[in-house]
């Protein structure tokens, strides 16, 4: 098995089940098999409750090595994965609390975190929240990457003493070797960031386009770019919103007060502050944009 941080990776973590099988999950589940020596590998099963039964035969042609429906099963892996929506996660916590290992390291991979981690104290088990920075508009397993992780940020949320446990300090080495790069973050502060950096923008392009909807067949790859987030289904935005309303209005509020300032300097013909406005941005993206979009070009 291959090393990373002085750490054998499939030591610890010798099984995997991931319950819920979108986007994320089964790209998990691809580049983990990615990154695993021919002669070893870790087991991994999953399950979703949305797939048919052509969806549980075509699963496998992604890296899973088996669809399971009996929960007992799925809770006995050394790590339980729990990547469906986070309201659904919530839930799943109280289903699979009967059934868990003792020993088994259970993570999920929800958008908000601070209600996951509360509703994770009904487990005995170690608990580490993740976050992968990653995705797309697009949905489902078919659109899954093996890459879809390399060189993208992995919140974790945990306490410190967790993240020395054998299994957790495994975990995180497996981040990385899919090309992860971790970070760690308490929930609530994490709920606020992420409130800006990304649910604030996937609301800013959807109200964009009902706004220019109109004129879209004109728009430019400016526009265009702004508005990729547009594509995105709200039955994945509703449970993120409905568990971070507070951070999420409150950047609203932040957001709709420099608008109207914006508003006001553009009718007062204010260049000055318009030109401020403009350096401000300017630095921030070549102090932290830019070379993350030169790293990416490079990869791709």
């Amino acid at each position: 098995m291959k090393t990373l941080n002085g750490l054998t990776l499939g030591q610890q973590i010798k099984s995997i089940s991931v319950i819920g099988l979108g986007l994320i999950g089964t790209s998990l589940v691809r580049a983990v098999k990615a990154v695993m020596s021919p002669t070893q590998k870790i087991f991994i099963c999953g399950y979703d409750n949305n797939f048919s039964p052509r969806d549980q035969k075509d699963i496998l042609a992604y890296g899973l090595d088996r669809f399971e429906t009996n929960f007992r099963f799925l809770c006995a892996s050394d790590l339980i994965v729990l990547a469906s929506p986070v309201q659904e996660n919530i839930k799943l916590i109280k289903k699979i609390r009967p059934f868990v290992k003792a020993t088994s390291l259970v993570t999920d991979v929800s958008s908000t975190k601070a209600e996951m981690m509360k509703s994770a104290e009904q487990l005995t088990n170690t608990f580490i929240g993740l976050h992968p920075i990653a995705g797309s508009e697009l949905r489902g397993y078919r659109n899954s990457d093996a890459n879809l992780f390399r060189g993208k940020p992995f919140i974790v949320c945990a306490s410190k003493s967790d993240l020395k446990q054998p299994k957790a300090a495994e975990l995180l080495s497996l981040i990385e070797a899919i090309g992860g790069e971790v970070s760690v973050m308490d929930a609530v502060t994490h709920d606020e960031v992420f409130s800006r950096l990304s649910h604030l923008p996937q609301l800013v392009s959807t109200l964009l386009a009902t706004v220019a909807e109109d004129d879209l067949d004109k728009a430019g790859t400016g526009l265009i770019s702004l508005l990729r987030l547009a594509g995105s289904d709200f039955a994945v935005w509703q449970d993120i919103l409905s568990t971070n309303r507070e951070n999420v209005a409150t950047s609203l509020d932040a957001f709709s007060a420099s608008l109207k300032t914006l508003s006001k300097a553009i009718r007062a013909g204010d260049d000055k502050t318009l030109s401020k406005l403009f350096e401000k941005a300017n630095r921030a993206y070549s102090k932290k944009i830019e070379h993350k979009l030169l790293l990416s070009a490079k990869r791709d």
